[in-house]
Order: C-alpha cells, then structure tokens, then sequence
C-alpha cells in the first residue's frame, strides 16, 4: 500500500487567532467610538480581520465554517427583513476562500495523492454530475441550477479536512470544538423550552409560514439556533452517538462524564419533538453495538436512554412522550401518511425522468428562487422531506443511484476504518462516525437533511475525518533505525 505524502506543519492556530481576537477588538472599539458608520462599514470592519484568519489558517476556517452555519438561523430570525438580506451568502464565500488557499498550496506542493481514498472517486463523480444538471432542459431555468451549486460547494469541506487535518492534535481539536458547539446550541434549545422563544422567533415561525409544522398540539417544537426543529435533533443525536462512542476509550472518570453529558443532548432531541433522530438513534446505538462487539456499550446506552426516559416522565412531559411513541406507528402518523402520499404520486413521474426536473428545483428552496413567478411543468415548491426523495425528483433516477452508492460507500469504508485502525482515540471516533453517518442515512428517509446548515458541513467534515484516519492507519510506522538516523546530527554517515 502506498503511502500519503504529508504536507508540512500547519500554522499554529494560537498566532491567527490572537491576532484575530486584536483585530476583532479593535473593530468593536471603532464601531463603539464612532456612530456614524454605516452598516457596511461595521461589517467590514468585522469582516476582514475574521477573512485574515481564515486565509492563513484554514483551520479556523473549519471552526468558522460550523459556528457561522450552526448560529446562521438565529442570526435571520433576529435581524429584520429588510436588514437580513443573504446573510447566507457568506458562508459560500468562505468556501471559496479557504478553497483559493487550498489551490495554492496544491500548486506550490503537488501533493495530489493526498486526496487518495476509497470515497473520493464517488464524490468527484457525484460532483461532477450535480454540475451537469445546471444545463437540465428540465428545469425551468438556469437560475435554480446555479444557487443549487451552492450546496455542492459544502462537498470542498471534505477535501480541506482531508489537507489541513493531518495532525491527530487537530483532529482532536476539531473533534473538541463540534462538541462544545453543539453543547452550547443544545443547551439554548432546551432554554427555548423551559422560558419560551423570543418574540423575534415566535414572530418567525408565524409569518414565514413554520407555525403548521412546529406548533402542534399546543406545544412549540424548540429549534435553538438552527433553521428547523428535525435539524436541531439530528445535530443533538449526531453528537450524542460520538459522546458515547469517545466513552470507550477514556479512563472510567472521563468515560462517566462523557455518558452523562449525553442527557442534555438526549433531552435536547426530546423536546424538539422530532421522532425521526430518534429512530435514527436506536439504529447508530445498535450499529455501534454490533460493530464493537462491545455489549458493555449497549448496557451504558441503554441505561442512559432508561434514566432519560425516567427523567421525562417524572416531569410531566406526556406530551413529548405521546409524541415519540407514535414513531413506533407510522401509519397512524398523519404527516408520514402525507409524505407518503407525495411520493407515490411522483414515482412514475421520476421512472420516465432519468435525470430529474434539474436541482433545486423542489421544495422550499426551489420556490425561494422562483419567487412569485408561476413556474408549470416543473415541481416547484413540491414539499420533500424525504432527502432521497428529493435527489430523485431534481436529478433522476441516475442522480439517486449516485448518491445512495456513495452514502453506502461512506458507510461501509468508515466500518472498514474502525476495524483497521489501532490507536483508541482515533478508533473510538471512526466508530462514533460510523454510527453518525447510518443515523444520517436512515434520517433521509424521513427529513431533508442533507441541505440543512449546518447537517450538511458536519456530514463532509465527517467523510474528510474517516477517510484521514484510514490514511493515518495505511502509513507504515518508521523503523527504529529510521528513527535513530533522525535523531542524528545532519551529516553523520549512514553504514
């Protein structure tokens, strides 16, 4: 096996981000001072020493990448309307910056064969075939093709992961920061639930038209941060599935701490009253199982889900707690029998089409660009929560071959990795991975994750994550000898 060329030391994050934390201070002190800026100033004042950051350290682009789009919902609701404008926007132009100081280094280095793994043929070829169906005569025009390149573009975060990640300190540190972030959105969706939502949130949810789908019953479905109450969910049980999994190769204090802290995150997912992350939980938590052959780790997950379940029902929440046992009945499930329905209705129409009605042409995001324009023939606005749905309505039959093939490549090669890999850390988080991406698998049947910020970022960082650490397992280790001549000084003669 041929090993990967590893590129030289990535700069330390500490230097950037004191210098960043200086600019950003200074920028605030000129905004406090003087009043009369306007608002493009104040941005760029913001802007430019955060951009600094990001092209010298591609690092903190990562980390910049995930808190911008995990805060990103919060960020529309509290801003007015016509203050708002495409915020959004910026994460596409932080892509493509840490993607110009990618190209740069490949051009100095030439170290192409560092992109060398089992997924990144699939990935280029899904890529590739995504920019094909800008040109779909389909589509009512070339417009829904250019802003669908927009969630392509969220595939360059596995090439950056696979780059700039080399180093198992910063996996580790990229591991520690998804973590903490999602902790702290956690703990602001389960403040909604306790206190209520702002009014900027409520006042959201009733004029953009999300009331149908998180008020039922009288309770308001709890989003934190992020766009929907479903996205808010998985990212609590993506998380929890890697606490747990981090569990096992800790030492008995840390291991008790890392369970425990999975209950807020399990509380979290609870009183977004979605069902689906929990379904996709008792499958990863049961992948995981059968994977390890760890039934210890089943007994753990199980009393922690039995102490959760407790706990829930002691405070009184029958609500949340009727809410999840209808999961285990679909078919009295009104919304399932709905989506359902839809599908039913569309599958002849995706048999005739092999290459779809052209991307982001569906759902909420195909009748954002065609405004209140009438679009016929076309399937603007068709609700698609079922993400394979979704990709075989835009892209055909020959696109939903593509990605279900790399979604089950990601899956099997991460499974591949765990068993390969050695070292306990880095194991335990290949097998945490390996229960996020079955449980972000099983979730596309019932949810459109995979163009949700932040669930889209997270699902290619965690593609770039496994794939590095089977590259970090495949470099042979150096012989003693090898190690002996380099701890010689520089001219000794080798016999």
């Amino acid at each position: 096996m041929s090993t990967i060329a590893v590129p030289t030391k990535p700069t330390s994050l500490a230097g950037p981000l004191l210098w960043g934390l200086i600019g950003l201070a200074v920028a605030g002190l000129l905004v406090a001072s003087v009043a009369e800026l306007n608002r493009m100033a104040i941005i760029l004042l913001i802007t430019v020493p955060l951009l600094t950051l990001v092209v010298v350290n591609v690092e903190f682009g990562i980390y910049l990448l995930l808190g911008y789009s995990s805060v990103l919902g919060f960020m529309i609701r509290m801003l007015p309307p016509q203050n708002s404008g495409p915020i959004g926007i910026a994460l596409d132009g932080l892509l493509l910056i840490m993607g110009l100081r990618l190209a740069l280094d490949l051009a100095r280095r030439r170290d192409w064969k560092i992109f060398a793994s089992p997924l990144t043929m699939p990935i280029c070829i899904f890529v590739a075939f995504q920019f094909v169906e800008v040109f779909n005569p389909a589509a009512p025009s070339l417009m829904f093709g250019l802003w669908g390149l927009r969630v392509t573009l969220r595939i360059l975060s596995f090439f950056l992961v696979l780059y700039y990640f080399r180093d198992a300190r910063a996996i580790k540190r990229l591991m520690n920061f998804w973590l903490t972030l999602m902790a702290l959105v956690g703990a602001y969706g389960i403040f909604q639930h306790h206190h209520g939502l702002l009014w900027q949130e409520m006042e959201w949810l009733l004029t953009e038209g999300n009331a149908k789908t998180h008020i039922l019953f009288g309770y308001v479905r709890v989003f934190s941060t992020v766009g929907d109450a479903a996205t808010f969910g998985f990212l609590m049980i993506m998380s929890s599935l890697i606490m747990i999994s981090l569990a096992m190769s800790a030492k008995p204090l840390k291991a008790l701490l890392l369970m425990v802290g999975t209950l807020p995150m399990l509380y979290g997912c609870v009183v977004s009253y979605s069902r689906g992350p929990v379904l996709a939980l008792a499958f990863g938590i049961g992948l995981m199982v059968l994977a390890s052959r760890n039934w210890k780790l089943g007994v753990a997950a199980s009393a922690v889900g039995a102490l959760g379940l407790v706990l829930l029902v002691a405070s009184g929440s029958t609500k949340l707690v009727d809410r999840l046992s209808t999961a285990t009945n679909p078919l009295e499930d009104a919304s399932f029998m709905t989506r359902v329905a839809y599908v039913t209705q569309y599958v002849p129409e995706i048999a005739k089409r092999p290459f779809g009605y052209g991307i982001n042409t569906s759902g909420g995001n195909g009748a954002k660009v065609a405004g209140t324009t009438q679009m016929r023939n076309s399937v603007v606005g068709v609700p698609t929560d079922n993400y394979f749905f979704k990709v075989a309505l835009e892209m055909g039959w020959v696109g939903l071959i593509l990605f279900t093939w790399l979604h089950v490549m990601a899956v099997v090669e991460t499974y591949k990795v765990y068993r390969r890999t050695r070292d306990p850390y880095l194991k335990a988080i290949a097998l945490g991975l390996f229960g996020v991406l079955f449980c972000l698998f099983t979730g596309g049947f019932s949810n459109d994750l995979h163009s949700q910020k932040p669930l889209a970022e997270f699902f290619w960082i965690a593609l770039g994550l496994v794939m590095l650490i089977g590259q970090r397992q495949a470099q042979p280790a150096p012989s003693p000898r090898a190690m002996i001549m380099l701890a010689l000084p520089p001219g000794t003669v080798r016999t």
